[in-house]
């Protein structure tokens, strides 16, 4: 089933040879009146490593924790049956293109689910003191509103019920501030000479 997103917000920090990445994924059961199960599939980039993976359901945290992978999913699947809010993430590889792959059981009806993924990885530093930051495409999942005739391959969603936002924060090195910032693949972003956050937003 396709839960829309409500909002998507990252924010990434770039340290001494690193980029620490934060990713909130913000999704809402408002289409079934029953609990319902549904995954997910995020790529991994470059050399990626999950710090930490949480997931906020309803008023319950839950924190992932490495255990073998069998194990893992009998549990998931015996507290998906006894009607509790669990999760699932297993780090896959298809076609040479690695992705992690959530599973969220028991969003009930009308109730949101906050997935945080931490991620640390190598920073990429350019000619002139540069970095490059890349933000995976599919972290930004495409709709369509609800009647439009143009026959485009997305989900459809209905802006009266589901509103979303995408965001990212990015901030400099401690004791560096960021002067240049260039996003061609953004539609908006602001550009703020001397300060050490920068904010793109996607409405």
């Amino acid at each position: 089933m396709i839960v829309p997103l409500k909002d998507v917000s990252i924010s990434a920090r770039v340290e001494t040879g690193l980029t620490r990445t934060s990713v909130d994924l913000t999704y809402s059961n408002k289409l079934s009146n029953t609990p319902i199960e549904v995954e997910f599939s995020y790529p991994m980039v470059n050399d990626q490593v999950v710090q930490s993976f949480t997931a906020v359901i309803g008023d319950r945290t839950v924190v992932a924790t490495i255990k073998n992978k069998e194990i893992a999913k009998v549990e998931y699947e015996a507290g998906k049956a006894a009607g509790k809010g669990v999760i699932y993430a297993e780090r896959k590889t298809e076609n040479d293109n690695e992705f992690l792959k959530l599973k969220l059981g028991n969003l009930r009806a009308g109730q949101d689910a906050v997935i945080t993924i931490k991620l640390i990885e190598s920073a990429t530093e350019l000619i002139g003191g540069a970095y490059s930051y890349r933000v995976p495409s599919k972290y930004f999942p495409r709709y369509k509103i609800k009647g439009d005739k143009r026959g485009l391959p997305y989900p459809e969603y209905d802006p009266n019920v589901y509103t979303f936002k995408y965001k990212v924060d990015l901030a400099a090195p401690q004791g560096k501030v960021i002067n240049y910032i260039s996003s061609p693949s953004f539609a908006s972003y602001t550009e703020q000479i001397g300060r050490t956050l920068v904010t793109i937003e996607e409405p």
